[in-house]
């Protein structure tokens, strides 16, 4: 299905019956990392799937992709669909998105779900990176994307996953140099929002992985007080919809009938 946000062509599914769940992938990422999971929950759930800007077969907006665009992208889609009260699911950059959601949506949004993400800003050092990420993707996307997404996963998934990581390699050659760059400008802008998920009325759960090379589970931790935040850590890298997909499922589905 397509909506039309601005002028440009934006992507979705929308499956499934009960009560409604927005899922939102990561960067370099699509609609479809989210397929296998709704499938198993749609009988009793509404799964609405969303590309983002720039990536799968979503459009790309702006030379920068800010999550508070992003977000008001998703709210009026969500508006648009006639859609009342919704869970969101966030992974990586969709978290940071779900995030912005908040001080657009509430009290619409009843659960939030940050998988592999977090609330905190980029440090400097990741700044620096997304720097040299964006001076790579102009050099060679194909090479960027190779390397990046290798990256994303544990040392130990990097072989019992090959097969995993190749698809996901050749679907990340969908999004497009702009949507690559722009997302990456978006995400090293984006402030803090630590506050924003305590002051959240709804449900809320973390969930990391043990061997993330993104995010440091202590860091994420960080001024999260545990009686505040759920926080779940999963055998795993940044890629636990693949890695640990069992685990992660039941995270998941429980949380969602909370």
């Amino acid at each position: 299905m397509v909506y039309n946000y601005k002028g440009i062509d934006v992507f979705y599914k929308d499956f499934g019956e009960g009560d409604v769940s927005v899922f939102l992938h990561g960067y370099m990422e699509e609609h479809s990392i989210w397929d296998e999971l709704c499938k198993k929950i749609a009988h009793k759930n509404r799964c609405i799937i969303i590309d983002l800007f720039g990536h799968g077969k979503t459009q790309s907006f702006a030379y920068v992709h800010t999550m508070e665009e992003m977000a008001l992208m998703v709210t009026n889609l969500i508006d648009y669909l006639g859609i009342k009260q919704y869970k969101v699911f966030g992974h990586s950059m969709g978290g940071y998105v779900a995030l912005a959601m908040i001080e657009i949506t509430t009290p619409k949004m009843t659960h939030i779900c940050l998988i592999n993400s977090t609330p905190h800003p980029d440090s400097l050092d990741r700044i620096n990176n997304r720097n040299r990420a964006i001076l790579a993707i102009k050099k060679s996307k194909e090479v960027f994307i190779s390397m990046a997404v290798s990256n994303l996963f544990s040392f130990e998934s990097r072989t019992l996953f090959e097969n995993e990581i190749n698809k996901i390699k050749l679907k990340a050659s969908s999004t497009t140099l702009q949507g690559l760059i722009a997302a990456q400008e978006g995400m090293k802008l984006r402030k803090s929002r630590l506050d924003t998920l305590l002051a959240f009325k709804g449900e809320k759960l973390v969930v990391l992985g043990t061997n993330d090379p993104v995010l440091n589970v202590l860091d994420v931790a960080k001024g999260i007080p545990k009686n505040e935040i759920d926080i779940k850590i999963l055998k795993g890298g940044h890629m636990l919809f693949v890695e640990n997909k069992s685990d992660l499922t039941k995270e998941v589905v429980y949380f969602i009938d909370k």
